[in-house]
């Protein structure tokens, strides 16, 4: 099964294709990520394919939008993925919306993550519109991984202060 894997960051997407057989063995076909996305002037794309050593230019690109649309693009002109109906999933590392563990994301989750986004201020908002675009791109589901919480579950005693 082929997934998608996004890192969003308050100026940054980066993104793995991964393919997953049967047996659970992860390969990544391919990676690309578009640095400086929300500066106006140049963007640093970098991209690889399988474990080779990444190549880079300098693109001038504005927005998450034009930035999936580039690496999406440079994904089937390379020969990572045949088409976007490859993907199968799309999944992200996320802050606060939901417990422990992998969700599909529904609109009660994301909008669960902008309630708090004032606590992850520097990416949630950023992710959310990511999110919402590779949605409307790829019409797959989008699935969250939570980890925040496990912060909360140690005891208070075994806590740093």
């Amino acid at each position: 099964m082929i997934i998608g894997i996004g890192n969003i960051g308050s100026n940054s997407l980066k993104t793995k294709i991964i393919d997953i057989n049967n047996e659970n063995e992860v390969r990544v076909l391919g990676e690309a990520n578009v640095d400086k996305i929300k500066n106006r002037g140049r963007s640093n794309f970098t991209h690889s394919i399988g474990d080779k050593k990444a190549t880079g230019k300098s693109v001038r690109i504005m927005g998450f939008e034009a930035g999936i649309k580039l690496i999406f693009n440079w994904y089937i002109k390379s020969g990572v993925v045949s088409s976007l109906k490859d993907i199968r999933a799309m999944g992200f590392n996320c802050v606060l919306g939901e417990k422990n563990g992998a969700s599909i994301l529904t609109q009660k989750i994301l909008d669960e993550m902008k309630r708090f986004a004032f606590i992850a201020s520097t990416h949630n908002q950023q992710l959310i519109e990511a999110i919402g675009e590779f949605k409307r791109i790829l019409n797959v589901p989008m699935v969250g991984i939570f980890e925040p919480y496990f912060h909360y579950s140690i005891p208070e005693f075994r806590r740093l202060s």
